[in-house]
């Protein structure tokens, strides 16, 4: 058992925003524990087969896709759902406040007079069937029919399937005027497809989104879309999850994370118009103005809040009292002064900032200008005071664009830097064994293992037998051959992340498989996910590559295998069927005949003939008749066979006479005044036999 309790994660998906921050909530919330993470690539169905990992966790989170719950719920550990439901549901669970999210964008597009409204998406997701379940409800509630041409239910959240739902529409010629994508990345597919076909957004047909990832909202048009808090949700299931681990009571219910709709341009809702709609009330100069300020920045930088409980401003963005100070401070000050660089970098590499987009942060300058003015009114030094607040928005408003800048070139840095080392990766599998699994040195994994799928007797769990081994500090690779039984796989106790003894270790279990074979789990452990929303999950995108370059090396290598096998079958064969056809005659004590005629060839190779030799040498004789009356010419590479098969009989003392060769072979072989020069001719078998009994 790991050093540590451990939550195992398993999900379907391992790449992707949603991935990413779901992981970011859960990882703050087993940091704040101490608790490691073992994220298991399949499905509760798979994990509960293999029962892998199955001693090293202590409860599961299942995200997303439910399927084989019931068979993992045997073991008889706590489990917590995230974003899937579940008919009757047994566990406690963590999901998006999807219904509401979807009815507030129905609301909107009804309200804008759109009635044909198609939905996309893949309802196998729990999360996506809710909002469908919604949408067909909005349709209801509206007295409006449901047109089954106008929904397409899509095997993958994934933009190439919201392309291909698209076609669908074209080609069929649904005259829809607005699609209700189940998640962003099929809603931008959805728009990529139209467009290349000369739709135009919005003003053929509206598309609305949700999850609000970031690139929604640099879509052209930006993308409208539900803002959905998933770190929280992640967050969230954590807990659920941990509070169980601890021996409290599991009530089945389901906790929802609370969700905003964002109108923008892909529906019809222009910038100019949100922007007139920004606000700010209830500040003035009253003594809470600090506590107003903050709770107004909170919700601009992370709306989808309250939670239940509501916390404090500061609980949820650490930073945000920091930027209240400053803006008391300009204000307070008789000068115009330079913000400290430290104290900008403090607040403006904090994840909520990170993670707003553009119209985000301008709304914060809003809100903070009008804070500022609000402030300066009645002042005796007002005209001064207001040169001091737009200096300090002037330099906020740099920094910011300096901020992004920087992300945005460390971004086209970090992607040049995984496609080399992804190039190099593949190089490294295509030059060494499969086993050797070093080439994690080309990602930021501290450590790794390779276990392949090793025979077990009877009812007994299946094992992993250690083909590789990869550690960053030590370079260890002496544990390679250790077998492990599929629940205690993987070690966490020797795959640290980190040197550093207080970090936890994250764990990423992948199967490794090709379309025919299941190979085995390689295991990783280290940073997954990158916090900057500008990184997007490259890691864990270069791992899971990286595992089909590994299933497709491990299968080059069995069919290499498989192939020499072959060969030496074929070989051993082709020299049994040379055994058995080959006609050495025993004449007499001593003396063996063996006809070369249809034997010795000009395409006889090298191997053939040292198995010709080995059959004479069998034989225990004196004398050794070759029958050349088969052979009607003599060309260099017969002399050559045939001054080979002489040299190693002549070395075993046994005399070797030709017999029946034409005269022009023979004044060849004197000719040349070769090895064969020397050996006797007879015309016949009986005149050899002569010659070998007057011996």
């Amino acid at each position: 058992m790991s050093h540590r309790r451990a939550i195992g994660l398993i999900t379907r998906f391992i790449s992707g925003r949603f991935f990413e921050q779901f992981m970011s909530g859960l990882q703050t919330v087993a940091w704040q524990h101490q608790v490691d993470i073992v994220v298991i690539h399949g499905t509760p169905e798979y994990v509960a087969s293999t029962q892998i990992a199955k001693q090293r966790v202590d409860g599961w989170l299942v995200l997303t896709y439910p399927k084989g719950i019931d068979l993992l719920a045997e073991q008889g550990k706590p489990i917590v759902t995230a974003s899937c439901s579940i008919p009757d549901q047994k566990f406690p669970a963590a999901l998006p406040d999807n219904r509401q999210g979807m009815e507030s964008v129905m609301e909107h597009l009804l309200t804008r007079g759109y009635r044909k409204i198609a939905f996309v998406g893949d309802t196998a997701i729990g999360d996506i069937q809710e909002r469908f379940k919604a949408y067909l409800a909005a349709l209801e509630k509206n007295n409006i029919p449901v047109d089954e041409q106008c929904i397409i239910r899509t095997d993958s959240p994934l933009a190439d399937r919201g392309e291909q739902a698209a076609r669908r529409l074209i080609e069929q010629k649904v005259s829809c005027t607005a699609v209700v994508a189940g998640n962003d990345w099929t809603a931008i597919g959805v728009m990529r497809e139209l467009q290349a076909h000369g739709v135009r957004i919005p003003d053929d047909i509206a598309i609305v989104g949700f999850d609000d990832i970031p690139e929604a909202q640099i879509t052209n048009p930006p993308l409208s879309t539900v803002r959905q808090r998933t770190d929280e949700l992640g967050a969230t299931a954590a807990r659920l999850l941990l509070a169980q681990m601890a021996g409290l009571p599991a009530e089945a219910k389901t906790h929802y994370i609370p969700t905003t709709f964002i109108p923008r341009e892909s529906s019809g809702n222009s910038l100019i118009n949100r922007i007139s709609q920004w606000n700010i009330d209830g500040l003035g100069n009253a003594p809470l103005w600090r506590a107003a300020l903050a709770k107004e920045l909170v919700r601009v930088l992370l709306p989808a809040l309250p939670l239940d409980p509501t916390p404090s401003p500061a609980h949820v963005w650490p930073e945000v009292d920091k930027l209240v100070r400053l803006l008391s401070d300009t204000i307070e000050n008789n000068a115009v002064q330079a913000l400290d660089p430290h104290l900008l970098d403090s607040i403006l590499s904090s994840p909520p900032i990170l993670n707003a987009n553009p119209e985000i942060l301008v709304e914060m300058l809003r809100v903070l200008e009008l804070a500022g003015v609000t402030l300066i009114t009645n002042r005796q030094d007002s005209a001064q005071a207001r040169q001091r607040l737009s200096a300090l928005l002037d330099q906020l408003h740099i920094e910011i664009i300096r901020s992004y800048r920087r992300r945005q070139t460390s971004s086209q840095r970090t992607m040049q830097e995984t496609l080399l080392s992804q190039y190099t990766i593949s190089q490294l599998l295509q030059r060494n064994p499969p086993e050797q699994i070093d080439w994690l040195k080309e990602t930021p994994m501290g450590s790794g293992c390779l276990g392949l799928w090793a025979p077990s007797g009877g009812d007994q769990s299946p094992n992993l037998s250690i083909a590789g081994w990869y550690h960053r500090e030590s370079g260890d690779s002496q544990r390679a051959g250790m077998m492990y039984p599929a629940p205690q796989f993987p070690p966490l106790d020797l795959l640290p992340s980190t040197a550093e003894q207080k970090d936890i270790t994250t764990c990423l279990v992948m199967n490794i498989q090709t379309a025919d074979h299941d190979w085995g789990m390689l295991a990783v452990s280290g940073p997954l996910i990158s916090h900057d929303p500008w990184l997007e999950d490259n890691t864990i995108n270069m791992i899971e590559i990286c595992g089909g370059y590994l299933g497709l090396a491990l299968e080059r290598e069995a069919l290499r295998e498989s192939l020499r096998r072959s060969s030496e079958i074929e070989q051993a064969l082709a020299d049994r069927v040379r055994q058995l056809s080959l006609p050495i005659v025993p004449l007499k004590d001593g003396v063996v005949l063996l006809p070369l005629g249809g034997i010795l060839t000009p395409e006889q190779n090298p191997q053939s003939i040292a198995g010709i030799v080995d059959e004479i040498l069998k034989q225990p004789a004196a004398d050794l008749l070759l029958d050349l009356s088969g052979i009607s010419a003599l060309d260099e590479n017969l002399e050559r066979m045939l001054a080979e098969i002489v040299r190693k009989v002549a070395q075993r003392g046994t005399r070797v006479t030709f017999i029946g060769a034409r005269a022009d072979i023979q004044r060849r072989m004197a000719d040349k005044k070769s090895e064969l020069s020397g050996i006797k001719h007879q015309s016949s078998v009986v005149k050899a036999l002569e010659h070998a009994k007057g011996k």
